[in-house]
C-alpha cells in the first residue's frame, strides 16, 4: 500500500495474476528499494557496534571488579593484586580508577611490611 501510495496511479495498473508498469516504475521501486536497505543497514550497523560497544564495557567493569575484590581482600597476594592490575590497564580502565587503586596497593603493601 505503501509503494501504491509513491507512485502515481497512471504509471501502472494491476490485473488478475499481474502486475503491470511502465519503465519509469521500475527506477522508482529500485529507488525505493535501495532506501530500504540503507535503513536496514544502518540499523543492523548500530546494534552490532553497541553488542561491542557493551562487551567492552563489561569486560573493564568485571575486570575493575576483580582488582576492588583483591584489594579489599587481606589474604590476597600482591602478585595477584598486579595481576588484576595490569588486566584493568589492558582493557583500559579509566586511569584515574587506576591511580586510586595503586594508591590503596602501595598502602596495603606498607601495610603488610610493617
Amino acid at each position: 500500500e505503501k509503494i501504491k501510495k509513491q507512485i502515481p496511479i497512471a504509471l501502472w495498473q494491476s490485473g488478475t495474476s499481474i502486475m503491470f508498469y511502465k519503465a519509469q516504475v521500475q527506477i522508482e521501486l529500485e529507488k525505493l528499494l535501495r532506501q530500504v536497505q540503507d535503513k536496514a543497514a544502518r540499523k543492523i550497523g548500530s546494534v552490532a557496534r553497541m553488542f561491542i560497544a557493551r562487551r567492552r564495557f563489561m569486560k573493564m567493569l568485571n575486570a575493575y571488579r576483580e582488582l576492588q575484590a583483591a584489594v579489599r581482600n587481606p589474604t590476597c597476594s600482591l602478585e595477584h593484586i598486579e595481576g588484576c592490575l595490569q588486566k584493568c590497564r589492558d582493557y583500559g580502565v579509566i586511569p584515574r580508577l587506576l591511580k586510586e587503586a595503586e594508591k590503596s596497593i602501595a598502602a596495603l603493601d606498607a601495610a603488610r611490611e610493617a
